[in-house]
């Protein structure tokens, strides 16, 4: 059982098809104080939810599904849920696809903000040697979320597997701040894209500490 100690601040979870057992898994993170965020990556991985699917049908069923995962992570009182773009279809068409990921992240930012005030996560993930995601450069990423800045309630970016990209702060409407929000997962590099439009991008090594809930 977790114990409100010095060991843990952060845990992520994913689904918990069981209600019963996600009922007790909500009730031990409640007690041990730890903040809680929720991964929809496995999802999408083991189920192949593309969310910048060509395909109407294939796409509207991702952005359905990845809202599931915002609706259970609210349940489990998480701070963050985090989501991966689908698959770089190449350069050939990878601006549609650009545009396609944005119209679902806007709708999966609407979705959440409805819910209160957890924050949606984009992982960035390798565009061309594992996961050959869409999304992709950081600086790609951090475009992605000026865009979206003022439309939706708020985005972050996690460069959870990219190495450190200078060249993503050239991106950044504003580059100079290392402060994290209090609560914020320990994700890595994260760029908040709100009325406060603060990006920052760092090795993982002096990544924001998030504070263990009172």
């Amino acid at each position: 059982m977790f114990s409100p100690t010095n060991f843990f601040d952060v845990i992520e979870i994913t689904t918990i098809k069981d209600l019963s057992v996600r009922q007790q898994a909500k009730r031990m993170l409640e007690t041990s104080k730890i903040t809680v965020a929720y991964g929809s990556q496995p999802v999408q991985l083991v189920n192949k939810l593309n969310i910048n699917s060509f395909e109407a049908a294939e796409r509207s069923l991702a952005v359905d599904r990845c809202k599931a995962c915002i609706d259970e992570a609210v349940e489990m009182g998480s701070v963050g849920v985090a989501f991966l773009s689908g698959p770089d279809p190449g350069p050939e068409r990878r601006n549609e696809a650009k545009e396609l990921v944005f119209d679902s992240l806007s709708q999966l930012c609407a979705h959440a903000e409805k819910l209160g005030s957890i924050k949606v996560v984009v992982e960035t993930f390798d565009q061309d040697i594992d996961k050959k995601a869409l999304v992709g450069p950081n600086a790609e990423a951090a475009v992605l979320s000026a865009r979206l800045r003022g439309k939706t309630q708020e985005l972050w970016t996690h460069a959870g597997s990219q190495p450190y990209s200078p060249a993503a702060r050239n991106h950044s409407p504003r580059a100079d701040s290392d402060q994290g929000p209090s609560g914020s997962r320990a994700y890595g590099e994260l760029c908040h894209a709100r009325q406060e439009p603060s990006c920052l991008w760092r090795p993982a090594s002096q990544v924001w500490t998030p504070r263990r809930r009172e």
